[in-house]
């Protein structure tokens, strides 16, 4: 036996240690549904300024045609005192005119309204 020998030196124990997890897919918390958004209530106040232009609007309008009537009753009633101060009544007329416009109108004869027009149709055959 050969006493040169090394001694052999055995392995010292190793501490235990738990088993390594095995690699697995992470874990994910599952998804929440997402809240349903509703749009915002409009609010009671939030039209308050479209009524004021509609109102403002109505207001400007209505005004218009006021200040238009006026001035068209104003203009009417000066063109009826102007109308009523140029016209003479029948009665200022004196009787020799009237006579004169009697016979002018008898005059006129009222019979023969074709004879004015002869020249114009045969105008119109010779087309």
């Amino acid at each position: 036996m050969d006493n040169n020998k090394t001694p052999v030196n055995p392995i010292p124990p190793q501490p235990t240690t738990p088993p390594a997890p095995t690699p697995q897919q992470p874990v994910q918390p599952t998804p929440q549904p997402a809240p349903v958004q509703q749009p915002p209530q409009a609010k009671v106040g939030s039209h308050k300024g479209i009524m004021w232009l509609v109102g403002g609007l109505i207001i400007g309008v209505l005004a218009l045609g006021g200040i238009y009537l006026f001035l068209n009753s104003k203009q009417a009633a000066n063109k009826q005192s102007t109308q009523t101060d140029n016209t003479t009544t029948p009665s200022a007329i004196p009787s020799a005119q009237s006579e004169s416009l009697d016979q002018q109108l008898n005059s006129v004869n009222v019979e023969a309204t074709d004879s004015g027009f002869t020249s114009v149709d045969s105008d119109l055959s010779n087309l």
